[in-house]
């Protein structure tokens, strides 16, 4: 094996995140919501009915925009696994009127998992809502099981928007933005969508490739075009600050929920909620004359062994871009490890994937972070963009672990950017790690001046 120079090693210690945790009527006893959850829902009261509660001091008056007939754009940032579709969720269980929802996800698998998880929340709330998962093969069945005989799926899917009263429809961005444009199922879909259905959710957006971006910034400019008084939510824990100006010079407002949390009055609870634990983070770049990660990982086979025997049963998972190098990381673990280790990526099924991350050691690509939750203590990752490395790094050390190591590999001149801004050892909050780290990778590619052309 040709030996790769790995002395280049930024160590930096990320401070685990807390968060207060509240009782509140709107929310069961079993769900103790944060502070971004009930800044949601109160955003959004305010927005369709013009009531404040009082354990909030919101100076803002949302309804101005109602009665304007102009859509609200809200952007929640939390970290992953920190309940960002309970917040999008809990308005349509609690507040009048809004009986139904539209969920946007980039991918099948994520609509399917989704779904699961939004109905055990209808089970906590013990709402009535019923909840559709809609694309393509799911529609055909659908259509194939119905007693109704309807002629295609665009008849099956104004069936679905139209003849259920309490609903969550779950789908993906291509379906809403043909549906929306007349070119789905025809104009009484993109009438149905935009009379009655006041909340748009896009879940997950940073997997979002760029026309699914393109067509939610055209949906929420038909909203505006039409005078439709609609809420869009934006759920990422790495926010799209492109897309978010293009928002903006539309003339449509962009609230970010978290800037509004030292607006609640109401007591939190004695104890704080660990969201994520501490981390001790290792960065390196990728070898020169090569954008490969593999390599560079295979020579901490040796520190994966260690950490194995000193932390029993704890959990590593490696997370790389190239399915091959991903197959080919796998096989050099369970020669050097002696144990199968367990593989997640696009060539296998969802069911097979869900099987291989409940082994210990787990090689995965991008597919790994799909609709798959896991917990471990260990994780090494390659990123080549900014959001694609806090979304990796935001993986360890979850779910009660209190601390948790992770390796990154990164581009060369990311690493030289960050090495400039941080000191070696040095110790950081998250967020200021995440705005550095987007810094860094900014330096590295910035295509803003590209969408003059668009």
């Amino acid at each position: 094996m040709k030996q790769v120079m790995t002395d280049e090693c930024l160590r930096i210690h990320v401070e685990k995140e807390e968060a207060e945790v509240y009782s509140h009527p709107d929310f069961p006893s079993s769900l103790k919501p944060l502070a971004h959850q009930l800044l949601t829902l109160e955003i959004i009261r305010n927005y369709f009915t013009g009531q404040k509660d009082e354990e909030y001091k919101l100076t803002e008056d949302f309804n101005q925009y109602y009665k304007e007939r102009i859509p609200l754009v809200l952007v929640n940032i939390a970290g992953t696994g920190q309940g960002k579709t309970l917040a999008a969720s809990a308005p349509i269980f609690r507040l009048k009127n809004l009986d139904s929802v539209i969920f946007s996800y980039p991918t099948n698998e994520l609509i399917h998992d989704q779904k699961q998880t939004i109905n055990r929340y209808i089970e906590s709330f013990n709402a009535e809502h019923e909840v559709f998962e809609v694309n393509r093969p799911t529609l055909l069945q659908l259509r194939e099981e119905s007693p109704i005989r309807f002629k295609n799926q665009g008849a099956m899917w104004e069936h679905i928007l139209s003849s259920f009263k309490k609903k969550i429809i779950c789908t993906n961005p291509d379906i809403l933005y043909y549906s929306l444009i007349e070119k789905y199922a025809g104009t009484i879909v993109a009438q149905i969508i935009m009379q009655s259905y006041p909340i748009i959710v896009y879940d997950e957006f940073h997997l979002c490739n760029s026309k699914q971006i393109s067509d939610a910034l055209i949906a929420i400019a038909l909203a505006k075009a039409f005078r439709k008084p609609k809420i869009f939510i934006f759920l990422s824990a790495t926010p799209n600050d492109l897309f978010i100006n293009k928002v903006k010079s539309i003339e449509v407002p962009v609230i970010p929920i978290q800037s509004l949390e030292d607006r609640i009055k109401a007591k939190p609870e004695s104890m704080k909620l660990l969201l994520v634990g501490e981390v001790e983070l290792e960065v390196y770049p990728y070898p020169s004359g090569i954008w490969s990660a593999l390599e560079c990982i295979e020579q901490h086979i040796a520190e994966v062994q260690n950490f194995l025997k000193s932390h029993c049963g704890e959990k590593v998972v490696a997370i790389l871009d190239s399915v091959y190098e991903a197959k080919c990381l796998a096989e050099s673990f369970e020669r050097a490890l002696n144990m199968k280790v367990g593989q997640c990526h696009g060539w296998m099924n969802v069911k097979e994937r869900h099987e291989e991350i409940k082994k210990q050691v787990v090689i995965g690509s991008s597919a790994i972070e799909v609709g798959i939750d896991f917990k471990c203590s260990f994780l090494i990752f390659e990123a080549k963009n900014w959001d694609t490395f806090m979304q990796r790094l935001g993986r360890v050390a979850r779910r009660g672990i209190t601390h948790g190591k992770a390796i990154a590999i990164v581009p060369k001149l990311v690493f030289q950017n960050l090495c400039h801004a941080l000191p070696q050892k040095t110790t950081i909050s998250r967020g200021m790690l995440s705005e550095h780290i987007k810094e860094a990778f900014h330096s590295f590619e910035d295509f803003q001046s590209y969408t003059r052309s668009w």
